[in-house]
Parts: C-alpha cells; structure tokens; sequence
C-alpha cells in the first residue's frame, strides 16, 4: 500500500462505527495501517483480520506509542472511552518483550 496523508477527521470518521473501521483494513493482513503527525511524536498503527461471518467477528489489533510531552499524549484515554472493554493498556516495551521476543 502505497503512503498517503489523510487528516485527522478523516481517520476519525474511520473509528465511527464497526463496520467503518473494519473497511479501513489493508487487504493483506499482515499490513498494518500506520498514522503519525507530521512531528513524529506519536505513531498509532492498527491491523484487522478478514472476519469469518461477518465483520462483528473481526480482531482488530491497535498499538500506540507517544512521547509524554505530546499534547496529543491523552489520545488512548480517548480510544480507551470510545472502545470500553476492547482495548488493554500496557507499556510499550513489556508489549514489545512479549510480541517479539525482545
């Protein structure tokens, strides 16, 4: 997939519903869709499988990471409030250990 700038509306209109994120996806599932600022201060980066019956069924896996001095540093409480009881908050490289074997 070739790189492409969106705004941030745009990306929030993704996170409207299910069905809109799951739309998002790259059709390669092993490709991770990534946003980031221009300033580099946050990279938030999401994949979601093909859903077996329908796209309710569908595992989406997101990570984010931010500098604490980012005045967008607040986003995964945002994403948290959106997504109650989708989303696990953990620290970035305990996360990494336990992915990719650090």
């Amino acid at each position: 997939m070739k790189p492409k700038q969106i705004s941030w509306n745009e990306f929030a209109a993704r996170l409207s519903n299910p069905k809109s994120l799951y739309e998002s996806r790259d059709s390669d599932e092993e490709v991770r869709i990534a946003l980031f600022p221009d300033s580099f201060e946050w990279l938030l980066r999401y994949n979601i499988e093909d859903a077996e019956e329908n796209y309710l069924n569908a595992w989406c896996e997101l990570d984010y990471s931010c500098t604490p001095n980012s005045h967008d540093f607040g986003l995964v409480t945002e994403l948290n409030s959106k997504w109650p009881g989708y989303t696990n908050l953990s620290n970035a490289k305990r996360y990494f250990d336990n992915s990719y074997g650090g």
